[in-house]
């Protein structure tokens, strides 16, 4: 026999019965349900004047009647246990990097580091080897670099980048090269017939172009960036 749960004890309220391989709380005893004449159940609800009654056995095994409205579960769990609803990530965020301190890690006023397991700001430095932390407002401490376990930098996604000499593929129009036509213009060459994909794109530098300047040079093409590339 199992306790109720919060499941157990709604289905009882809405059937109108005890199920008897589950036992119920009720004021300070213990009951479950248990089958009875139907005369002998009628007669308990004329005589208690309530029909939400219905008979059942206590743990020591006599029998009594309950008011369903007054059962109780015995076990936490159940399906209808409200839980807590996950947060929902805020858009736009990045994980940070922590990365540990060495002897020569670089700290700056204005970066933020681990300090007794707590965030801090250097906000100066005080000595050699030695800097100015606020760990809350109002509270400042005085610590040396070897205290300091990790130093704080924000997610830097890498930039896509492409250079002069790189060689694509593409399934219609064929293997490309991106090549320098005049100063700082560059386009893609058919490595098969030796046409220009498009005109010729001024970029700032040739040798990093970024992923909005090749979009232009490609016209939105879909390429596909070969590791061989020419150096």
């Amino acid at each position: 026999m199992r306790n109720a749960t919060i499941q157990d004890v709604e289905e009882a309220q809405r059937t109108g019965a005890l199920k008897e391989d589950v036992m119920y709380g009720y004021s300070d005893i213990k009951v479950h349900g248990k089958r009875v004449d139907v005369y002998l159940s009628s007669f308990i609800k004329r005589a208690t004047g309530c029909i939400d009654r219905v008979v059942a056995e206590t743990a020591k095994g006599t029998i009594t009647d309950v008011r369903l409205d007054h059962i109780k579960p015995l076990s936490k769990g159940s399906a209808f246990t409200p839980r807590k609803p996950r947060p929902k990530p805020i858009k736009g965020t990045r994980p940070e990097r922590k990365i540990p301190v060495a002897a020569d890690t670089e700290i700056k006023v204005g970066d933020v580091v681990l300090f007794n397991k707590e965030r801090a700001i250097v906000t100066g430095k005080t000595g050699q080897g030695t800097y100015l932390l606020r760990m809350k407002p109002y509270v400042y401490y005085v610590a040396h670099k070897k205290e300091l376990t990790h130093l704080v930098l924000p997610y830097e996604e890498k930039e896509v980048t492409y250079q002069i000499g790189d060689r694509f593929d593409h399934y219609a129009y064929g293997p490309q090269l991106l090549a320098r036509i005049d100063t700082n213009k560059v386009a893609l060459i058919g490595l098969l017939d030796g046409n220009r994909f498009t005109d010729p794109v001024e970029v700032k530098r040739v040798f990093y172009i970024t992923q909005q300047e090749f979009d232009m040079i490609s016209h939105g093409a879909k390429f596909t960036k070969q590791s061989d590339s020419v150096k």
